[in-house]
C-alpha cells in the first residue's frame, strides 16, 4: 500500500484586488510535475460592464465594485496535487492596457 504525503487536500484563499483601474482578466495555475492528473487552471474575463464574460467564473466572487469596475475578486481552490514542488500562481490584469502582473501564492 502507497502511503500518501498529505493527509487531504488543501484549500487555498485567492483574493485578486486592483483599486486603481478594476481587473479585466485572472489566470491560474496549480501544477506538480509530479502529480499531472491533478494539475488545473483556468482562466476568467471581465466585460466593460462589470460582469464575467468568458473564461471559467466557477467558484469565482466579485466582493468589490466601483460602478461598473470589478476591484475584487475572490476564490477558494482546492489542491488535491499529492506530491512535492506544488506551485500555485495568477496572472492578472487590469483594465490599463499592457500590464500584467503574475503572483505566487503562498499556502
Amino acid at each position: 500500500m502507497q502511503r500518501e504525503l498529505y493527509e487531504k487536500d488543501v484549500t487555498v484563499d485567492v483574493t485578486v484586488t486592483d483599486t486603481f483601474s478594476g481587473i479585466r482578466s485572472v489566470e491560474w495555475t496549480v501544477e506538480s510535475p509530479y502529480d499531472k492528473e491533478n494539475n488545473q487552471s483556468g482562466n476568467v474575463e471581465i466585460s466593460n460592464q462589470g460582469a464575467f464574460s468568458s473564461g471559467n467564473a466557477d467558484g469565482w466572487s466579485q466582493t468589490k465594485k466601483d460602478k461598473n469596475l470589478v476591484t475584487e475578486l475572490k476564490k477558494s481552490f482546492t489542491v488535491k496535487n499529492n506530491s512535492n514542488e506544488i506551485n500555485a500562481y495568477q496572472n492578472d490584469r487590469p483594465c490599463r492596457k499592457y500590464i500584467r502582473r503574475r503572483t505566487d501564492i503562498q499556502y
